[in-house]
């Protein structure tokens, strides 16, 4: 029998990051009876979670590897249980359009993956631009061959029987596995979503896993390598050149404030 809650979103963490506070107040003041927030993080780590927050279920983190091995012990075996599911990391939060695709993923019934746009912030949650997105979701593999990832998890809600069809998270990626799971799900027939709303942020500071540059891309190219995609093809140009002059407002914001201070973006971001 399903929980009466819809939605069950995962934060892993170490408990050394103070921002998981402000992650979880976003949860479950923006969720509310709506979402199941749990934290997971290492056994060593959950008193002194436990000290930080309140409100939110803290588990063990499973045996699995990293990140997704968090992530996937508790989403595997609690996914059957609610509609929906995601992760958010301990150093983004939700913004308040959050509500609404929290909304349509309880009044829909016919797509697998929901996703919005997200605010790049610093890390001290100075706003920097919002990132470039399309309804165009079936492009995402093709974008990602050209170094544009069109969504990410933070703004993201995923079926909960897609989650476990496709075996959630491939763990023998450090970085990339969300990226890995998008393609697997979009090349397999899922039906997304895009709810044009800025739903989350996404903190970029020193010392995140995903500033791993070098992993990320040799990552990147075992991903694009397995499903035979290339960025030098005509149709990954064609769906580039479509993507940006889609955003091209979004480019031109980027470029006029490249050169501000404390400014910087993820070239692996759309």
């Amino acid at each position: 029998m399903k929980n009466s809650c819809k939605i069950l979103i995962v934060t892993p963490t170490l408990g050394t990051r103070q921002t998981l506070r402000e992650t979880c107040k976003s949860v479950r003041d923006i969720g509310g009876d709506k979402v199941h927030h749990v934290v997971t993080c290492p056994q060593a780590a959950i008193n002194t979670v436990s000290g930080m927050v309140e409100g939110v279920e803290i588990v063990e983190e499973g045996g699995g590897k990293g990140v997704y091995g968090a992530v996937n012990h508790v989403l595997k075996s609690r996914a059957s249980n609610y509609d929906w599911v995601g992760y958010i990391n301990d150093d983004d939060y939700w913004l308040p359009d959050m509500k609404g695709l929290i909304e349509s993923a309880i009044k829909n019934s016919t797509h697998d993956i929901l996703y919005g746009r997200v605010l790049f912030v610093n890390q001290t949650g100075q706003p920097l631009m919002v990132s470039s997105c399309s309804a165009r979701y079936k492009s995402f593999p093709m974008l990602a061959a050209r170094g544009i990832i069109m969504f990410t998890q933070q703004a993201a809600l995923i079926r909960s029987n897609l989650f476990l069809r496709l075996g959630g998270f491939d763990e023998s990626f450090r970085l990339a596995a969300d990226t890995d799971f998008w393609i697997r799900a979009i090349t397999g027939g899922a039906r997304c979503r895009f709810i044009d709303k800025v739903c989350a942020a996404y903190r970029l500071q020193p010392g995140q896993l995903s500033a791993d540059s070098k992993t990320q891309k040799a990552e990147t190219d075992r991903i694009l390598a397995q499903y035979g995609l290339r960025g030098n093809t005509w149709l990954a140009r064609l769906e580039a050149t479509r993507f940006r002059l889609e955003n091209s407002k979004l480019y031109l914001t980027r470029l006029l404030r490249r050169g501000e201070k404390g400014y910087a973006v993820r070239e692996h971001i759309g």
